[in-house]
This record gives structure tokens, sequence and C-alpha cells, in this order.
């Protein structure tokens, strides 16, 4: 791996780190190890009034 392909990851990492939503998400991870998909959502849902979606990019 080059050093800028390093720094790309690092970036995307961060930027995902950044983002509110997805901090929520590792929140709700940590919390409770073991949560399936369903349980997941139904909590963003309910205790964080996410709304959920499906998008077909990642980032």
């Amino acid at each position: 791996m080059t050093h800028g392909e390093r720094d790309d990851k690092q970036d995307i990492i961060f930027k995902a780190l950044g983002d509110p939503t997805r901090r929520i998400i590792l929140d709700e991870l940590a919390e409770r190890d073991g949560m399936t998909l369903f349980e997941l959502t139904a909590r963003l849902v309910m205790k964080h009034n996410l709304s959920i979606t499906r998008q077909d990019r990642m980032w």
C-alpha cells in the first residue's frame, strides 16, 4: 500500500467517524453487542428518531 492509498483510506475512515449518524450507530453497536440488524434498526428509529433508507452509494 502506498502512502497515498493509506491517506485515502484514513480520509474515508475519519469522514465516516465525523458523521453524527454513523457515530450514533457505532454507539448503539458498542452498547448492545450482538444485536441483529433488525434490533439495531428498531433502536435507531425509536430511540434516535432516525429514518432508515437504503442507499446505493457508500459515503
